[in-house]
């Protein structure tokens, strides 16, 4: 009797604890037709208007906007990105607009080849690409290899210089950049390029 007693004076008195904790929302400023929401970043309750629609506006007190991006064309002129009524970003190029995605230069060039790394020694992926490189991509030929190390800043040494790969990986370097492997046994890799 006693234990069922103390039992509820104990979930009377957190009852009570939870209600006076609990924001009051008659306390807080509210617009007209606005209903709260809770601000994680402040850990309070905001006031969220919503409009005849139904819709909810936020409303924000301070915002930093970034500019529209700037870009160029071939011949070095200014152009920026603009929405179209899709709320879709095109960009215009002098007397021209195109989709965003149609400005970015995809690869035309792919070359393929297989390279056999020997047991424990560095090895460069000489580019079969005439042009620019955008990626490559190296995969092993057995899934049951052992894994191996890619270094774009010296040649790849096993655990200390590189990166471990277990079965492929795909690298956004340029041409420029000496892609070097190297794995503790031999093994086949895979060798995609693509580029311009």
């Amino acid at each position: 009797m006693k234990k069922s007693f103390v039992l509820s004076i104990v979930l009377i008195f957190l009852s009570v604890a939870m209600a006076f904790a609990w924001p009051n929302g008659k306390s807080m400023p509210r617009p007209s037709g606005a209903n709260l929401g809770w601000d994680n970043a402040s850990a309070t309750w905001r006031p969220l208007a919503v409009v005849g629609s139904g819709a909810l506006n936020v409303y924000l007190e301070d915002a930093t906007i970034e500019a529209i991006p700037s870009f160029q064309d071939a011949a070095g002129s200014a152009t920026r990105a603009v929405l179209n009524t899709d709320n879709q970003a095109e960009i215009e190029l002098a007397s021209e607009t195109i989709g965003l995605m149609d400005a970015i230069e995809q690869p035309t060039d792919f070359q393929q080849q297989t390279v056999n790394l020997a047991a424990g020694v560095a090895q460069n992926i000489t580019t079969e690409i005439t042009g620019d490189r955008k990626y490559i991509i190296i995969k092993t030929q057995d899934v049951t290899a052992a894994p191996f190390w890619f270094s774009i800043d010296g040649a790849a040494v096993i655990g200390t210089n590189g990166t471990l790969v277990q079965d492929w990986v795909k690298l956004d370097v340029p041409t420029s950049v000496t892609v070097s492997l190297i794995c503790s046994e031999t093994v086949d890799l895979s060798v995609v390029e693509a580029g311009n």
